[in-house]
């Protein structure tokens, strides 16, 4: 990946996280917490198994949210 679209991912994620820093997980194991309070490991373990279609609107942010810790630790 080349450092601009790097930092255009950098960019996205930190919008989108003070978008999700109000957002809570709306069922599963963390059904109530909010994005920002749900282990890596399970937000890993998320993005991995929750391909089935049903699962797309809050995969696209488990994966956002993993994006913006990677980028921001």
């Amino acid at each position: 990946m080349d450092s601009k679209t790097q930092k255009n991912r950098e960019r996205k994620a930190r919008r989108n996280h003070r978008d999700r820093q109000n957002t809570r997980m709306n069922f599963g194991k963390y059904k109530g917490f909010y994005f920002k309070d749900i282990p890596m490991e399970y937000l890993e373990w998320a993005a991995k198994n929750w391909v089935e279609i049903q699962y797309r609107p809050i995969l696209t942010l488990v994966v956002e949210e993993i994006e913006y810790r990677y980028f921001n630790n």
